[in-house]
């Protein structure tokens, strides 16, 4: 559902709740609710319009008129996330969870807050909290299965995202992580085939690069070498090809031996990225093999 339809229709449920022949009373008390309602609303449009800061400023006007609107708080600690400011995120979260302590969503919110700080153990309770209250929160399982990851437990965690896709079939981004961890476990046969369906749902042309390099590091580990240059190869020929897509496709190239092919795409990629710390590498790393096989070359004229 579009969020802004969203928060309309929690704002029609918390009308309705109210008793009496008119929504709002008059008293000083509803005046700073149906203004507080009126604030977080201005706030999502704001936000759908990609205008942040505004969107931050009726947020915070809004939890200053109400500051029992938990949707406000919610979405203010998303700013606050998203600003790298994880301390006040928190802060807006845990008050928002003692004004409504059975919203599984609040409750998954905090937990991926304590994940971005790495407290992973606190976020795996909290997951665990909100699973006791909607056993089918995606939501839930999903962070549940990443605090387990990053704890050290990767077969649990696959566990955990299986049962979060059974739930919400169609969710690249959970497939996304699933195909990262299969890669983690040494299963990139599963990688592959997963990361290959997420593909199949893109235009060929509009293949996101992560999942490029993914599938030929996958392609790698199966020893079909061909085939993972050949991956990076239509990500590269876009023309708008990130530094980290360049490197491994020069990598790729070069343990692949196509020399020729590897020197001509590192001095594009040079040229693009002349800062590229790797990129330097990847040339040494190919003057090095040029010199074995002329050297080897050499030898075998003797």
């Amino acid at each position: 559902m579009d969020p802004l339809k969203n928060l309309f229709c929690l704002s029609i449920a918390f009308f309705s709740g109210l008793s009496g022949c008119s929504v709002f009373r008059n008293t000083a008390v509803d005046q700073h609710v149906a203004v507080s309602r009126d604030l977080t609303l201005q706030g999502l449009a704001a936000n759908y319009d990609q205008n942040w800061q505004q969107a931050e400023q009726l947020f915070t006007q809004a939890v200053h008129s109400d500051p029992d609107n938990v949707e406000a708080r919610m979405m203010l600690a998303d700013s606050y996330r998203h600003r790298g400011q994880s301390t006040a995120a928190i802060e807006q979260l845990e008050q928002s969870l003692k004004i409504s302590p059975e919203n599984d969503e609040l409750i998954c919110q905090l937990g991926e807050c304590y994940f971005d700080t790495r407290q992973q153990e606190q976020a795996y309770k909290l997951a665990q909290l909100a699973l006791r209250k909607n056993k089918d929160s995606v939501q839930g399982w999903t962070l549940k299965a990443q605090s387990l990851w990053r704890m050290g437990k990767p077969e649990q965690a696959l566990a955990d995202y299986q049962r979060a896709l059974s739930i919400d079939p169609n969710n690249i981004e959970l497939r996304r992580q699933m195909a990262v961890l299969y890669l983690e476990l040494d299963k990139p046969l599963r990688a592959l085939t997963t990361l290959d369906k997420i593909a199949g749902e893109f235009d060929p042309a509009q293949v996101p690069e992560e999942i490029l390099i993914r599938q030929s590091v996958a392609l790698q580990k199966l020893n079909r070498n061909t085939e993972a240059t050949e991956r990076l190869a239509a990500g590269f020929q876009r023309g708008e090809y990130s530094q980290k897509l360049a490197e491994t496709y020069v990598a790729a190239l070069i343990q692949d031996r196509n020399f020729s092919k590897a020197s001509s795409t590192l001095q594009m990629a040079t040229r693009r990225f002349p800062q590229g710390q790797r990129l330097a590498q990847l040339h040494s790393q190919l003057e090095n093999f040029r010199g074995t096989q002329i050297a080897e070359g050499q030898r075998n004229l003797r």
